[in-house]
């Protein structure tokens, strides 16, 4: 006779599985916010923001071998039969280059096209989730806690603020939290070259990867360093005896994992970087300098090299810090809750940044931060990464004249709230013991699941009335009506507000205000 199934070791395996099968369901709500793919103008209120989404789609259609696969929004042909270019090649080419496949099957079909990229910007936010929820598990080693501190924190203000957006930024998260996942498993169990495929990937997508993986290898480097002192006797009563032992443990840190992780990603960033350059140089034909280049330009100005930056009021240290903590405590904000406190559809950057909310951030950061002393010490590095991730890139960004105040600079601080629910939980599991603190993470995964749905559903009414949405929807099949007219000719169309170029049958980026 066949041996029995035993029913409790079944029931535990569907326990187990019972977490990521809540994260996944709560997901899929995402896919309320697609809408039927008009040209929805939501940059105020939700996820999608129809002068980026064409910039991106533009930018992928005309990644093509005709033009040597240049990021380009806008091509015109000069009198003398060359060709200008506006370039985009700041930015790595892997996001356009998902964006190009997700909508290529469309054709000239510019709603359907809408559709995928939204539909594609969706996957990246909900594998961001789902390689957090990973992550947390094995630092909380709870599949309840990660549920609900994932939920918790993919709820709020500014994530779900941009999960359908058609650019890079969902892209990039992505990125970050494979990362941030890699991270977990190198110091878990020394998995060293995942890592580094995981970092390369992610610069393939962006560049915001750095404000993680920078403070990680400044962490790790310098506790593998106290160690090693350490180790060598260097932590004697006086500072003579650690700077002794100091030249002892140089061999051993040169070979540092850190050192080689920073060599990786700063070598393959810029080398990317420098390939794109390249190609946009080579565009011009000679006829600029690389320092003229439209790319170069823009990073110089981003660097703050020129002076653009001295006209932002934001890059004043106290306009700028009381910013990037209103962005840290609205982090905390569940969409849905904040909608409803402001009795609208909740705007992530006004124009004075809100003193409650910088107040709440200013806490709710200190508790993150010394909630690190709940987590293992082994994850305390990559989660204190996390949490400091936002900051880390505002400070490299605060003189940039434009990325300050863009509101989807605000999606990086979700590394607060993970940290802080997944720290107060493990917390709550060591006060309460071990059973009550399990049933406190479920009662919390209990409450972020339907807080998580109601806040995707209040997002995804968009603050849009029946007239805007036919607006929309209407300009979407006007402009592809015009795109399919005018397939393989030039022409010009102009409109009282807005001009828009067609080249082969592909609209510019050329939006007016």
């Amino acid at each position: 006779m066949p041996a029995s199934i035993p029913v409790r070791p079944l029931f535990a395996r569907w326990r187990d599985r019972l977490p990521l099968a809540i994260l996944l369901a709560a997901l899929a709500s995402l896919f309320a916010l697609g809408g039927d793919g008009g040209w929805y103008y939501r940059s105020e209120i939700g996820g999608f923001d129809g002068d980026a989404a064409h910039k991106a789609l533009t930018i992928a259609e005309n990644l093509s071998p005709e033009h040597n696969f240049l990021m380009t929004f806008r091509v015109w042909e000069r009198e003398d039969g060359g060709f200008e270019y506006d370039p985009y090649n700041r930015f790595p080419i892997g996001g356009f280059v998902l964006v190009k496949l997700a909508a290529a099957p469309f054709g000239s079909d510019l709603a359907a096209k809408l559709r995928a990229g939204r539909a594609l910007a969706l996957l990246m936010f909900c594998g961001a989730a789902l390689f957090a929820y990973l992550a947390l598990a094995r630092i909380a080693e709870s599949r309840w806690i990660a549920l609900a501190a994932t939920l918790f924190a993919f709820s709020g203000l500014y994530a779900l603020h941009h999960p359908d957006f058609v650019f890079t930024e969902t892209m990039e998260l992505f990125g970050v939290m494979l990362v941030f996942h890699g991270m977990v498993l190198f110091v878990q169990e020394g998995r060293f070259r995942q890592l580094l495929v995981k970092v390369c990937a992610a610069l393939l997508l962006g560049w915001h990867v750095y404000a993680l993986i920078m403070p990680f290898i400044a962490l790790g480097f310098a506790g593998e360093s106290f160690a090693l002192v350490r180790a060598n006797g260097g932590l004697g009563a006086g500072i003579l005896d650690r700077i002794r032992a100091a030249p002892a443990a140089l061999p051993a840190l040169a070979r540092s994992r850190f050192i080689a992780l920073a060599a990786v990603a700063i070598l393959f960033g810029s080398t990317t970087l420098a390939l794109n350059l390249a190609n946009e140089y080579a565009a011009f034909d000679g006829s600029r300098s690389l320092r003229k280049l439209p790319s170069v330009d823009s990073i110089m100005a981003r660097l703050g090299v020129t002076d653009d930056h001295k006209r932002n009021p934001d890059t004043a240290w106290g306009g700028f810090s009381s910013r990037q903590f209103h962005r840290a405590g609205a982090s905390f904000a569940p969409y849905a809750v904040a909608g409803l406190v402001e009795r609208q559809f909740p705007k992530t950057e006004p124009e004075s940044p809100s003193p409650a909310w910088a107040a709440w951030g200013i806490a709710a950061s200190v508790a993150a931060l010394a909630g690190l002393a709940l987590v293992p010490r082994r994850f305390r590095a990559p989660i204190a990464a996390a949490a400091a991730m936002g900051f880390c890139w505002a400070l490299a960004a605060r003189y940039n004249t434009s990325s300050v105040a863009h509101s989807f600079e605000g999606l990086y601080y979700i590394g607060l709230p993970l940290a802080l629910w997944c720290a107060a939980l493990i917390g709550a599991r060591r006060l309460l013991g071990r059973r009550l603190g399990g049933a406190a993470a479920i009662g919390a995964a209990a409450l972020a699941a339907p807080l998580f749905a109601l806040s995707v559903a209040y997002a995804a009414r968009g603050g849009l009335d029946d007239s805007q949405i036919e607006r929309y929807k209407a300009r979407t099949a006007d402009f592809s009506a015009i795109m399919e007219m005018t397939r393989g000719k030039r022409v010009v169309i102009t409109s009282p507000a807005k001009e828009w170029r067609i080249y082969h049958g592909v609209l510019e980026y050329s939006l007016g205000h």
